[in-house]
């Protein structure tokens, strides 16, 4: 019960205050003050909080493909790598949000790769998105916890490498009181690259020359992205009312037919590109669109407010409303995704946004390429045929 509703007691006491998946990772670095008990009381952040129980997986737990994809339809241990992901972001959250204490429901082997995260003295990483751009500059978030009675230095080391070669790294002495923590940036530069790489940045602890503390996270950097079109000006057509995709393309010197409007499509386009939110909520049940694709010609449609919907489809698709961190590739041999991976679209950007407002999946006439949201029902990148021509409707937050 909190410490009542009055705050009368002088510990709160809450039972499971996780929310929903698509919340998280932030959710966990959040005090979530109303977490428990429904919202009917609140921790006022002025006494100890206890969570007695959390986090109850105990049983087959479907919903874990949320975090781990497909994979984890196939029973008990194979929610286990994502039932271990979803742990180590409660328990480094809530000791990063200065919970006090808390219990997870679960047995020991239900989440094994969550133990690293329990270590006393630990170095964690606000951020857990892992693939970027060549050369890009990256702001890291790091705290140190020394969560023992032992105010020894702590040294720490972070160590960054890309094929097999050491690219960056540095050790930095932190005087810490036991039980505090100390939080700063870290920028990362990646290393130009021409083709995807893989590495690993590596995070340790010493104490009086000794390791206690050491985490690995898988980096990949891929290739500035550029755009290529086999298409002269007239046949590439752009309505792209926000200018963010106009102007990538005008980086990548692609040349393109910008639109003012959708009235009058010009015959001799091949290719019409949709920029961020250009749709408005009457062209977005229109059939206009579908009918200049069926002579075979294509649609990309970035991430809209108004997506395609009702008689604008020539498919059984339902828009829905939802938002999210984490989505998984169906056909990483696609065209439209080629030389990714799924740890590619795992919490994009500074507030973790994958997608938003993702179609229900396809129950006839298109084919869902990326899968998202609860128990994966739904299709950040969705292909419909029409006639001749195709749409490629995207939800996910590449615009943005």
């Amino acid at each position: 019960g909190g410490a009542h509703k009055n705050n009368a007691m002088p510990v709160a006491g809450d039972h499971y205050v996780t929310g929903a998946y698509p919340l998280y990772p932030a959710l966990a670095y959040d005090e979530n003050t109303k977490g428990g008990g429904r919202g009917r009381w609140e921790w006022d952040l002025k006494r100890p909080r206890l969570i007695g129980e959390d986090f109850y997986i105990t049983g087959n737990n479907p919903e874990f493909a949320y975090f781990g994809g497909e994979e984890a339809f196939q029973g008990k241990i194979a929610t286990r790598p994502a039932a271990s992901t979803m742990a180590r972001m409660l328990m480094e959250g809530y000791r990063w949000s200065n919970q006090c204490a808390w219990h997870f429901w679960m047995g020991q082997n239900d989440a094994p790769g969550q133990y690293v995260s329990y270590a006393p003295r630990a170095v964690f990483c606000r951020q857990w998105d892992w693939t970027f751009a060549s050369g890009q500059k990256v702001k890291r978030t790091f705290g140190v916890f020394n969560d023992t009675r032992f105010d020894d230095p702590i040294s720490f080391t972070w160590a960054l490498t890309l094929d097999g070669k050491r690219a960056a790294g540095k050790t930095t002495e932190h005087k810490l009181a036991g039980g505090t923590c100390e939080k700063f940036d870290v920028e990362l530069t990646m290393p130009a690259a021409t083709a995807r790489q893989e590495g690993e940045l590596t995070l340790s602890l010493s104490v009086k020359g000794q390791e206690v503390f050491k985490d690995t996270k898988a980096v990949s950097v891929l290739p500035r992205p550029a755009a290529t079109a086999k298409l002269d000006a007239k046949q590439l057509l752009v309505f792209d009312p926000q200018g963010a995709a106009a102007a990538f393309l005008k980086a990548s010197g692609v040349a393109f037919t910008p639109l003012a409007d959708l009235k009058a499509l010009p015959e001799t386009g091949k290719v019409l590109v949709l920029g961020k939110d250009a749709l408005d909520a009457a062209e977005s049940t229109s059939s206009r669109l579908a009918a200049w694709a069926l002579a075979g010609r294509r649609i990309i449609a970035l991430e809209q407010k108004n997506p395609l919907k009702f008689q604008a489809l020539p498919c059984e698709m339902e828009a829905a409303a939802n938002q999210g961190t984490t989505a998984f590739g169906e056909d990483l041999n696609h065209p439209a995704l080629r030389g990714l991976k799924q740890k590619d679209f795992f919490t994009w950007g500074s507030d973790e946004r994958v997608y938003r407002d993702a179609y229900a999946k396809p129950t006839r006439g298109a084919k869902s390429l990326i899968q998202c949201h609860e128990l994966l029902q739904n299709t950040a990148l969705a292909e419909v045929p029409v006639g001749d021509g195709l749409m490629l409707l995207c939800q996910l937050l590449v615009g943005e």
